[in-house]
Order: C-alpha cells, then sequence, then structure tokens
C-alpha cells in the first residue's frame, strides 16, 4: 500500500469529486441500501444466563408477577417493537414453566411465557419462543 500525503489526497479528493459530476448515478443510494428495514423486535430473557451479568436485575425479575410481566411486555411493544424472541424456557436444568422433564425456577409467576406473554397478546404483534408461537 502507498503512503499517502497530503498532495496524493488531494488529488484522490479531486478525482472523486469530478467523478460524482460527471455520473451522478454514483451518488445515489443503491437499491440494496434503500431496502434495509429498521429493527423491530427484541431478545426477550427471564433470566440472564450470565450470572456475574444479571446479578442486578435477575432477583427482581424473578419476583415478577404475570401482571407485571405483561405489563413489561407492553412497555416494550409501547417503544415500536412488533416481535419479540424470548432467549431460553430453560436454564440451568430448571425450565420457566411448568415441565415433566425439569424442576421449575421458583418464580412470583408461575408460568411466566404462558402468564405474562398470553395476557400480552393484544399489545405485542408476534412473540416467538419454544414451546412455539403465540398469535
Amino acid at each position: 500500500m502507498q503512503d499517502i500525503n497530503r498532495r496524493r489526497f488531494l488529488y484522490a479528493l479531486a478525482a472523486t469529486g469530478v467523478e460524482l459530476s460527471l455520473f451522478p448515478a454514483l451518488a445515489r443510494a443503491s437499491p440494496a441500501v434503500a431496502a434495509v428495514k429498521p429493527i423491530s423486535g427484541s431478545w426477550f430473557e427471564f433470566q440472564h444466563h450470565g450470572t456475574v451479568e444479571g446479578v442486578d436485575w435477575n432477583p427482581q425479575c424473578a419476583r415478577f408477577t404475570a401482571r407485571q410481566w405483561a405489563a413489561k411486555i407492553k412497555e416494550i411493544a409501547g417503544t415500536g417493537m412488533e416481535y419479540l424472541v424470548l432467549m431460553a424456557t430453560a436454564l440451568d436444568y430448571r425450565s420457566f414453566y411448568p415441565s415433566r422433564i425439569f424442576s421449575q425456577w421458583q418464580l412470583a409467576c408461575p408460568d411466566p411465557p404462558g402468564g405474562g406473554f398470553v395476557r400480552s397478546r393484544p399489545t405485542c404483534h408476534k412473540i416467538f419462543h419454544r414451546r412455539g408461537f403465540l398469535r
């Protein structure tokens, strides 16, 4: 690669300006860039998998009731989020809902995926989690 000095930089800048004035189509956004859609969804979790990172909010989330989960999801939907994706329905060999496979997390809401999500379906358009697709 060549070292660039002031003279080469100014020459390249002028050449770019001339090229764009001769071919204005180059200055317009390409169709691929114009087709990029904004982010309209978010990941979601009841307990963060990293205990060090979740030390501040995991105990608080464990105390949420079904009504509080529904209010939290409604709050998220109010920001314009159309999609919510639940990151895990089980963590550390314990599930967040009644299960015959794993023991269940001791949470204030006995079934956060069912209780919180089902109550909030009118506010969030599409909610994905491992037990299926709601709405």
